[in-house]
Parts: C-alpha cells; sequence; structure tokens
C-alpha cells in the first residue's frame, strides 16, 4: 500500500477534515486485522489512496515557489476538488466495506444458531 505523507499545512490546506484522516486509520487497521476483507476494499486499496497520494504529490510540486508562478489558479482549484471528490470516495467506500463486514457477521451468527439449534 502507498504511503500518505501530508504535513499538518498541506492537511489544513488539502483535506480539513480530521474525520477523513480518522477513516482512513480504521479502514486500514481494519484491512490489517483481518486481511481476507481486503476482497472488500479493492476501490479503495486500488483506486482512492493511489489517486489521493498522486493528486496530493501533485499539488505538492505545483506548490512549490518554481511551479507557483506558471500555476494558474484554476489549475489548483481543479485539483483540490479532485482531492475532496476522491476523499469523498474514501468516506462513501469504508460505509460500503463496513456494511460488507456487518453482512458478513449476520451470516455468522446465522450459521451459529443453525448449528447449535441441531445439537
Amino acid at each position: 500500500m502507498t504511503k500518505l505523507y501530508i504535513t499538518y499545512k498541506d492537511r489544513q490546506e488539502l483535506v480539513n477534515d480530521e474525520t477523513l484522516l480518522v477513516t482512513i486509520d480504521d479502514y486500514v487497521r481494519s484491512l490489517r486485522d483481518d486481511s481476507s476483507r481486503a476482497v472488500y476494499a479493492h476501490k479503495f486499496l486500488n483506486v482512492c489512496m493511489p489517486s489521493l497520494e498522486r493528486l496530493t504529490r501533485i499539488y505538492k510540486d505545483l506548490s512549490t515557489k518554481s511551479m507557483q508562478e506558471a500555476t494558474s489558479t484554476e489549475t489548483k482549484e481543479e485539483l483540490l476538488e479532485s482531492i475532496k471528490t476522491t476523499c469523498q470516495m474514501i468516506k462513501d467506500d469504508y460505509v460500503a466495506y463496513n456494511q460488507h463486514v456487518l453482512l458478513d457477521a449476520t451470516y455468522e451468527i446465522e450459521y451459529i444458531k443453525q448449528k447449535s439449534k441441531e445439537n
């Protein structure tokens, strides 16, 4: 998985959403604790996080002094909007991921109930 390093200043400007950082942390922790759930996290692992990492890197590159003058405000605003969209995708995907996990738990509970009735 890619590492996403965001300084405090960048986080305030780019993300400015503490719940997103908690969501990413919870998502990664959940996958670390039970890697079998990775099948439900395809979008997060293969689309959202790599995109967020690339967009953040590009934004930071465009923010360097040498690039600031050559970069239009419109370009940076479009980039910020794409970052916000990606962040929302992460939140939405985490909700869907948790629904899959909850459904798995429900099936497991029903299976245990059936097995206990058989004995």
